[in-house]
């Protein structure tokens, strides 16, 4: 028999029909007609069991056989998933069949429903081996083996997470300097769920828009964008065993994300009024700083257009300060913008002692250390000075207060060109102008007074 032909199984319990003729037909040999004749017969008798026996059956050998996988609901019903993607295209198995005579050619592997059944699977997380079942019917007999027998798979808990906030990552460069409104979202949070492993990696869901798709020239956007999950380290978790759901939607992959766009812009702020009153006596403003010069605002072109400055809506007030200080107050902005990086600014009014200047005409010029035997004078001999100090200390100030002298220490006759120094009693800090001042010093060798006579 050739290895194409099917082989025929042996019925239990006895020989079979076409066996029994052969031996009746045995004694016939010596009788050439009757032998022919026989063999006829016989012939004829196995041809017509053959076509009304529905029982006789063959192996067959199926090779490349596709599981299908089923049960994963009632898996998940019981609080445990897949920890893995079973590809059923990949699951192949060679399974030995006994198949009746009149579907020999036709029968397929697929004819015997070969599965993995996930409701077998026991429920605790961790590997363990499933049986492959099949089914047998009548028509295509029965499946006499399959190999291999089971497949090792992983189970994990199933783990559902409610109310994930998706948020939108606006990726890219800015190069028009848009101020992009809070998008609203459709629907706004997930619900994720598979095997713990998984879902206990996601950190948040995000949508990505890219800043080079948005133009200055329009306003309002609306577009779906897909979810991605993210875990550690901002990476993307792409895995088919998560699934993404939100009330009364089986299934989601994208939401809808709606925005409006402005021009940017960066305004100052304008200090003339940042402060009101007037500081204590003897104390003067000097200067007002703030906690940030500019302020952003973003809104409709018309608007952004018109606004040049921003300003102080509550002045601060310094009446009798003494020293500097600082405080946060409201910014005014113009009515119908969408957007301002700041509402209040901190003013800090830097306040200094005051000064104050003293103006002296004809203040005697003193001459110290004139060495011994020698006559010293200046011209000029007086001098006109102003005087410049911290307001309460120079405000009272008088003549007899100023000291100007210059120093002929170490000098021998002659004439020298002297630089003018100066003092002020109890002022700690001065200034005397001209700063640079020189009077002529004379020296000269003193006579001798005649004797009296």
């Amino acid at each position: 028999m050739l290895p194409s032909e099917p082989q025929r199984s042996q019925a239990a319990g006895g020989e079979s029909f076409g066996t029994a003729v052969v031996r009746f037909f045995s004694g016939w040999r010596s009788h050439p007609f009757l032998k022919i004749m026989g063999v006829f017969i016989a012939l004829l008798l196995w041809v017509l069991q053959m076509l009304a026996d529905t029982e006789l059956k063959y192996e067959k050998v199926i090779t490349d056989v596709s599981l299908s996988v089923v049960g994963a609901t009632q898996l998940r019903d019981r609080g445990y998933t897949l920890a893995q993607n079973l590809n059923a295209d990949a699951l192949k198995v060679t399974m030995r069949v006994e198949v009746p005579w009149r579907n020999y050619t036709k029968v397929t592997g697929s004819m015997y429903s070969p599965r993995v059944d996930l409701s077998d699977a026991k429920l605790e997380a961790g590997q363990q081996f499933i049986q492959i079942r099949s089914t047998e019917t009548k028509e295509y007999g029965r499946v006499l083996s399959v190999e291999p027998k089971e497949i090792l798979v992983n189970v994990d808990n199933y783990k559902t997470i409610s109310g994930i906030r998706v948020g939108v990552n606006f990726t890219g460069e800015n190069p028009d300097s848009l101020w992009i409104k809070r998008p609203t979202l459709e629907p706004s949070t997930i619900i994720i769920s598979g095997p713990a492993s998984l879902v206990d990696q996601v950190r948040y869901a995000e949508v990505a828009i890219a800043n080079e798709d948005i133009s200055v020239d329009r306003e309002s956007y609306s577009e779906k964008a897909k979810i991605r999950l993210i875990g550690a380290k901002n990476a993307v978790i792409s895995d088919p065993l998560i699934r993404v759901t939100s009330d009364g939607v089986t299934a989601i992959d994208s939401v809808s994300v709606s925005y409006s766009v402005y021009p940017l812009k960066e305004i100052p702020i304008n200090t003339t009024r940042a402060t009101k009153g007037e500081p204590a006596h003897g104390y003067e403003l000097t200067e007002v700083k703030l906690s940030s010069p500019t302020v952003k605002i973003a809104g409709p072109r018309a608007v952004i257009n018109r606004i040049t400055s921003a300003y102080i809506a509550e002045p601060m007030d310094i009446t009798g300060m003494s020293k500097s200080d600082l405080k946060s107050v409201p910014l005014q902005l113009p009515a119908g913008l969408e957007y301002n990086s700041s509402s209040s600014v901190i003013v800090i009014p830097i306040i200094q002692p005051a000064s104050h200047t003293h103006s002296f005409s004809g203040l005697p010029l003193e001459i110290l250390n004139t060495p011994p035997g020698l006559e010293a004078r200046c011209n000029p001999a007086s001098l006109s000075v102003r005087v410049t100090g911290d307001y309460l200390e120079v405000e009272d100030l008088d003549v007899s207060r100023v000291h100007m002298y210059v120093d002929a220490q170490g000098l021998a006759a002659g004439v020298y060109d002297a630089q003018v120094l100066w003092y002020v009693d109890n002022v700690t800090r001065a200034e005397v102008e001209p700063a640079q001042l020189e009077v002529r010093l004379t020296l000269t060798e003193m006579k001798d007074e005649p004797a009296d006579p």
